[in-house]
Formats: C-alpha cells, structure tokens, sequence
C-alpha cells in the first residue's frame, strides 16, 4: 500500500471526511484530496502532522513498516492498524443484517472493553453478556 492508498485509508477508518482532516492540519480540502490520490505529496512537516493525527510512525505512512506503532507501543496496542484496515475493507459489501449485526458486536465489545477498565479487573464475561440483548429485526 502506498502513501496515498494509506492516508485514505487512515481516514476512512477514523470516519471523517476530508474537509475535518484539512480543517484540523490547516490545509485545504483540495491539498487532501490530491494526498490522497497521489497527485502531490506532503512535505516533512505535513507528514509529520499526519502522523500525530493518525497516531501512526512516518515509517508506516511511507511503507517502509506494516506496523502502526512505534516498536515501544507496539507491543502495548491491543489491535494493529493493519487489522483494523483488513477488517475495514472485507465489511465494505456486507448485507445491512450483517453489518447491523457487527455494529451490535462492537457495541458489546466496547461495552466489556469500559467494564473492564473501570473495574481495573477482568469481570467475568457472562456478566456483560446477560445484560446486552442483540437487536432483533
């Protein structure tokens, strides 16, 4: 994946459209647009802007890593970018019953994900479960 490919990427994962990226780097919407599809490239400090944006190392931004993270963090992220866009890109075609369905299980993930951090100890997953009702349709 390229730098245009993966800053398009990176924002349709975030789910916000180009004029809230170019309003928070102070660019205009056509600077985006021409990032994104690979008619100019950011200079230094605009990639570095991305970067901080995106929560991802240049390397990645660039190619030169698959990895999101720093070799620090990475070990402490929970989920890799690449994940996050491989999940992104296999949902684009599912039924609306489907992606009904995954929006539920996210909830119910995030849900556990607040349960366990605000308890500072693993509860037992039965407990969330119980009290989540998949939608019915």
């Amino acid at each position: 994946m390229n730098l245009s490919e993966r800053l398009a990427t990176l924002r349709q994962i975030k789910d916000i459209g180009q004029k809230v990226l170019a309003s928070h780097l102070k660019v205009s919407i056509g600077t985006i647009s021409n990032y994104e599809n690979g008619v100019h490239q950011p200079d230094l400090d605009t990639l570095c802007r991305f970067a901080e944006y995106y929560d991802v190392t240049i390397d990645y931004l660039l190619g030169r890593t698959a990895h999101s993270a720093s070799p620090l963090n990475y070990q402490e992220c929970n989920i890799s970018m690449e994940l996050r866009e491989r999940i992104f890109l296999e949902t684009a075609n599912l039924s609306p019953e489907s992606l009904h369905t995954l929006e539920w299980i996210t909830r119910l993930l995030a849900d556990y994900e607040i349960t366990v951090k605000s308890a500072n100890t693993a509860p037992c997953i039965a407990q969330p479960l119980a009290q989540t009702q998949q939608p019915t349709e």
